[in-house]
């Protein structure tokens, strides 16, 4: 049997709002996802547990309100899929220990929301490569807010 195990990152700009909410639960239904990373949610604590529930209310979820008050990051999984552990996390990023609940091949993965201030940027991205000393496999996704050229 082959599973779908499609993941996506969304920098939805307003996850506080209903509309986004639903448009994220569509994404998932349309996409078949089985992991989602939102950034820029503009969610406080209570919030961020409410919209999960409406979004995806049989999924585990985690944040990083703990490093930043405003929301920046927010990640859903189907757990019947997908077993997640939080390794670290910062303003501008989370990072899971990552593995398929039908097998044990572990890889990582890692969630970007890096900061618009260039210094603050230099920071995380010279911190972040910190992270990778490790033989698995590993997938970086998000909004490094970064022009290759102007």
């Amino acid at each position: 049997m082959m599973m779908n195990n499609n993941i996506a990152y969304w920098n939805v700009r307003g996850g506080h709002l209903a509309s986004k909410q639903a448009e994220v639960k569509h994404l998932i239904k349309d996409q078949k996802l089985q992991l989602i990373a939102i950034s820029e949610t503009k969610l406080n604590k209570v919030q961020s547990e409410l919209a999960c529930k409406y979004i995806a209310h049989d999924w585990e979820h985690e944040d990083n309100l703990q490093s930043d008050p405003y929301g920046r990051l927010l990640v859903l999984w189907n757990s019947k899929v997908l077993n997640l552990t939080k390794l670290n996390e910062d303003d501008q990023f989370i990072h899971f220990s990552t593995s398929l609940t039908s097998s044990n091949c572990p890889f990582l993965i890692t969630f970007v929301y890096a900061q618009n201030n260039l210094d603050k940027r230099l920071f995380f991205l010279s911190n972040h490569f910190s992270l990778s000393h490790t033989n698995l496999p590993w997938i970086v996704l998000g909004d490094f807010n970064c022009m290759f050229s102007s």
